[in-house]
């Protein structure tokens, strides 16, 4: 049995264009869902009660609301830490 799958032999794989493209569009499909679910989180989960999250001082530096705090409280709140400091 060993010898007979010995003896044959395989074709050559032939890539096309979508065989290498596929990977990144899959990597990038994924990273933008990534990002939607986590702005998605910062809005429903995260009320203005609740400390400034990591994703929203990111936003406020490309000076972008990503989350339920407002982009002024974010600065204040960022000034503030880094006077106490």
């Amino acid at each position: 049995f060993f010898i007979i799958l010995h003896l044959v032999k395989m074709g050559i794989q032939e890539f096309e264009l979508m065989d290498y493209i596929a990977p990144i569009v899959a990597g990038v499909f994924f990273s933008i869902l990534l990002f939607v679910s986590s702005i998605f989180i910062n809005f429903m989960c995260i009320t203005k009660k609740d400390d400034i999250t990591e994703f929203e001082r990111w936003g406020a530096k490309h000076n972008i609301r990503a989350g339920p705090h407002r982009l002024s409280v974010i600065n204040q709140y960022t000034d503030k830490r880094f006077i106490c400091d």
